[in-house]
């Protein structure tokens, strides 16, 4: 956790900036070793169904996860079907795995499971994202297909490019890894279909053109699925607010937003949780993320609670996406 928190100290706050020129010549190892897999992968596979791939050029959270869950939303309300792809890091099994009622996030990861519990639309995972398209094509309910990052990713055709980044931190140094955090150079935001500013900070306005506003929504119990009726119910008790994302401070100002007091504790993203890691707080409410959640209903108990996001994209980006996505869908089938 401390040469994480290092890291982010030097890639978002201008830290350790000895270490950062360190880490620079293999920052130019890494740029050309990104540019050697782009020219040995040209073997692009195109599918029948128009993609849309969601995704970042910096390490870390950027609100991928609730931006798929508005697309879906938009889409659905145009009389879409889409479907999802992803690799379900940390699992990323090499046989497709079809998501379903059964599915558990030690088999498939925590994000696809919280996109398909929350949507119950088609949503495969594999380490191969051209075997999960292809297993998605081979169903006649689907009209388009989005994938759950992989901008990196050339093995398949993008007829959409959605790149999201964080408001407050932005691209950070600018710097590609190690020295930095991004994945692939500023550039790239010119070659992309859409660059779009997720706000996470409480009370923010969208206001800009190409924004989505992630806001607190509910909180619900991990183990009834319901909402938690006042939040007076946490008056006067321990409150443990516990979350294993990769930016874990915009979950803490959500609750602090809501006018909670509480006890932070982070653990690494992804982090697969045990029934152990919460005997230190047995004694108090614990409050974690929707992600975090899915990990967690197996063993929660009434004291485990969760906080929902809600994804609104600004009318300029909703209509520029409408757009696009309705033209290439038509275009694909013609």
């Amino acid at each position: 956790m401390d040469f994480q928190k290092h890291l982010n100290e030097m890639w978002y706050k201008n830290k350790h900036i000895a270490l950062r020129l360190a880490l620079r010549p293999f920052s130019c190892l890494y740029r050309i070793g990104f540019i050697v897999k782009k020219i040995l992968n040209q073997k692009t596979y195109r599918s029948r169904l128009p993609i849309i791939v969601v995704g970042n050029i910096t390490v870390g959270g950027t609100g991928k996860t609730p931006t798929i869950l508005a697309l879906i939303k938009l889409l659905q309300q145009q009389g879409l079907r889409p479907g999802v792809i992803s690799r379900g890091y940390p699992i990323s099994p090499a046989k497709p795995i079809l998501l379903d009622l059964s599915s558990s996030a030690d088999k498939v990861g925590d994000e696809p499971l919280l996109i398909y519990r929350n949507t119950q639309v088609p949503v495969c995972v594999c380490r191969d994202r051209v075997l999960a398209i292809k297993t998605l094509e081979a169903r006649e309910d689907l009209d388009i297909i989005l994938s759950d990052d992989g901008l990196q990713n050339f093995s398949f055709k993008h007829h959409v490019e959605v790149l999201l980044f964080d408001h407050e931190r932005q691209f950070g140094n600018q710097q590609l890894l190690p020295a930095g955090p991004l994945r692939e150079p500023l550039s790239r935001l010119k070659s992309v279909d859409f660059v779009i500013d997720v706000i996470k900070v409480p009370g923010m306005a969208p206001d800009t053109a190409v924004g989505l506003l992630l806001k607190p929504g509910k909180i619900l119990s991990v183990k009834k699925n319901l909402p938690l009726e006042d939040l007076r119910n946490f008056q006067g008790k321990r409150v443990v607010a516990l979350t294993a994302i990769a930016n874990p401070e915009s979950f803490f100002n959500n609750l602090t937003a809501l006018g909670l007091s509480f006890e932070k504790h982070t653990f690494q993203d992804h982090y697969a949780f045990t029934l152990d890691d919460f005997k230190p707080f047995a004694d108090a409410e614990i409050i974690m993320t929707e992600k975090d959640a899915v990990k967690c209903a197996e063993f929660a108990n009434e004291h485990f609670w969760y906080l929902t996001l809600e994804g609104k994209f600004s009318k300029d980006i909703k209509s520029a996406l409408l757009a696009k996505l309705l033209k290439d869908n038509g275009d694909n089938r013609q």
